[in-house]
């Protein structure tokens, strides 16, 4: 579809508003970093955009492409399952290429829609093999919000794969299978070592969380208009109070770099001008989506649009934007 003014205003108007916290950060280099990675971010929105209408990349193509990507990740994180980890990062887990579970979690949350994609065109091994190891990944990174997130998008999912087309056969055959597969998966798991999804049921990260949110709401009443500059809420986090965080946190030899909330993170480093941007761009792109939702007109838009509804919703909780390039 042709691509809406307000989608390029917000995109080129985020950046310049991020890159401008150079001048009024309190650390200009890491303000200068992180406009820098969302400045790679439109480049290559700008760039994709361009090879598509000029027809010289099909959407199919990218989106097998970062399909490829998503089995390599998974394969990755496997390994290190295994103890076998090639990526030489200090942090252990399941992680992949990206350093932290909750970063890889969210990842194979935004590739899972584009293996029942691939299931739905017929390439079925390709599909298939994609869907359990993401679910598998996700499943090993014991994140909850991205848990949640599956759910939503596996229910999004079987409905365009066999509700909305009648396929009766397979409707009830085909989520149960599944189920079996990774519920087998997951408790062998848990059976490796039974302090796995213990955290599932602590409010530790909820306490923790409400922490870091109140301390940026005080933060944008203080800096509204522009923030506190790109990258720079975990040198003012502090400023808001400690108390009710772990003895650690308060004695500073742990340290918050995020809020653990996408949202809060761009508003309170870039103000109410930059967030109000970046939601015209990043609604916008939604927005697309989800006309062609409604039109049913190509099945690969449909599956996309879920992989950003689930970047979406993994931004309330988690920090996706963190490996945003």
């Amino acid at each position: 579809p042709k691509i809406p003014v307000y989608f390029t205003v917000g995109l080129i108007g985020f950046v310049v508003v991020s890159l401008a916290g150079y001048f009024y950060a309190q650390n200009q280099y890491e303000a200068l970093f992180t406009g820098s990675k969302w400045t790679v971010l439109a480049l290559w929105f700008i760039t994709i955009l361009a090879l598509l209408k000029s027809n010289l990349l099909a959407k199919e193509v990218l989106v097998k492409a970062i399909a490829v990507s998503g089995l390599i990740f998974a394969t990755l994180s496997l390994l290190q399952l295994a103890g076998i980890d090639i990526t030489s990062t200090s942090s252990s887990g399941v992680k992949g290429s990206l350093a932290n579970k909750n970063l890889a979690a969210s990842f194979m949350c935004m590739v899972f829609p584009l293996g029942m994609w691939l299931y739905k065109i017929k390439n079925n091994w390709f599909g298939v093999t994609l869907i359990i190891l993401s679910t598998v990944v996700i499943g090993f990174t014991e994140s909850r919000t991205a848990y949640l997130v599956y759910i939503i998008e596996a229910v999004l999912g079987y409905y365009l794969l066999f509700v909305n087309q009648h396929q009766t056969k397979l409707k009830w055959i085909v989520p149960v299978l599944f189920a079996f597969i990774s519920g087998i998966a997951l408790f062998a798991y848990y059976k490796l070592d039974e302090s796995h999804f213990r955290n599932l049921y602590s409010s530790n990260t909820l306490k923790l969380r409400t922490k870091l949110w109140s301390n940026s709401v005080e933060m944008v009443k203080e800096y509204p208009v522009l923030g506190v500059g790109s990258g720079n809420w975990k040198l003012y986090f502090p400023k808001y109070g400690l108390e009710t965080l772990q003895d650690a946190a308060q004695q500073g030899s742990v340290s918050y770099v995020r809020p653990h909330n996408d949202y809060f993170w761009i508003v309170t480093e870039n103000g109410l001008v930059g967030f109000a941007l970046f939601l015209i761009w990043f609604i916008s792109v939604g927005w697309i989506g989800l006309k062609r939702l409604k039109k049913n007109d190509n099945e690969v838009n449909n599956f996309v649009f879920i992989g950003w509804l689930g970047y979406a919703l993994s931004g309330l909780l988690d920090f996706p934007s963190e490996r945003i390039t």
